[in-house]
């Protein structure tokens, strides 16, 4: 049986980068005592404004997936990164972040590399439709728009950055199990980062 979360902006934890540089506002991580600066962590989901040139902190027992939700986007490296689009790539590399015109919002999700991986899209919800899924977890990031969801008994309604949290109820998130929700936008077409925690 999943546990499905709603987790408002106003609630997510802010910490410091861990090269110290900048913000973010961490949406979840597993387990729950984990502190993502020591990178004793299994997955993690954040935030993050971007406002100056400079290089990413280094995890190197993970790897990553980057969107750009604000701004006109970066270059990591010297490759472009449009808003919207999914990058990946190992938190042991040296990145090094151009801002393209300006200060932009990142999305970020962290996996500890050969336990899990992480399936992310980017999905316009313009009718209710049902899915189901064997992931670890999944987390929907609400980009624009509102996002209902539901789950037999259990309807959830989350805002513009809110996100919804779905994992297994029986253990900290260990051991896929199935699940048929229903997403539907609320007044309109939504804009969700859907992230898919696979165990490997």
């Amino acid at each position: 049986m999943r546990n499905i979360q709603l987790l408002k902006l106003k609630d997510y934890k802010p910490l410091k980068w861990k090269n110290g540089k900048g913000t973010t506002a961490e949406i979840a991580i597993s387990p729950p005592e984990a502190a993502f600066n020591e990178g004793n962590f299994k997955w993690r989901v954040s935030t993050a404004p971007v406002v100056e040139n400079g290089s990413f902190s280094q995890f190197p027992d993970h790897d990553r997936c980057l969107i750009i939700l604000t701004g006109q986007g970066v270059r990591l490296n010297g490759l472009p990164i449009a808003p919207l689009v999914v990058h990946t790539f190992s938190g042991a590399d040296e990145t090094y972040c151009e801002l393209i015109e300006g200060s932009v919002t990142d999305l970020s999700v962290f996996v500890r590399r050969g336990s899990y991986y992480a399936n992310v899209e980017i999905l316009e919800v313009d009718r209710p439709f049902r899915f189901e899924s064997k992931s670890v977890a999944e987390l929907f990031y609400i980009v624009k728009g509102q996002l209902r969801i539901a789950n037999g008994s259990v309807s959830l309604t989350a805002e513009e950055r809110d996100s919804i949290l779905m994992r297994d109820s029986s253990s900290a998130l260990q051991g896929a199990v199935d699940a048929c929700v229903q997403l539907a936008g609320v007044n309109g077409p939504t804009l969700v980062a859907r992230i898919s925690i696979m165990q490997s």
